[in-house]
């Protein structure tokens, strides 16, 4: 990982704590609402803090090893969905 990519990250994690810490919970509250308003803190983080879009949406970490994979178990999971058909 660069420098950059280093120091964005570690930006992105520190944004995201300082809000999360602010999430307040009525006894009304669910998991549900809990979970709506972190997901709304962590993309405000992520619209707030120039160069961390780039950085997601750039997928550095997925590469050729992932994709690799992923057509494997895309492979895979047609071929059951084929056998189980056939199956029936």
């Amino acid at each position: 990982m660069s420098e950059v990519t280093s120091s964005l990250v570690a930006e992105y994690r520190q944004q995201i704590e300082r809000k999360q810490n602010h999430i307040t919970l009525t006894e009304q509250d669910n998991g549900e609402k809990l979970c709506e308003r972190r997901k709304k803190s962590i993309n405000s983080v992520a619209e707030e803090i120039p160069g961390i879009m780039e950085l997601v949406n750039k997928g550095t970490w997925f590469d050729g090893e992932c994709q690799a994979a992923t057509d494997d178990k895309n492979k895979a999971l047609k071929k059951m969905n084929k056998d189980m058909v056939l199956e029936v």
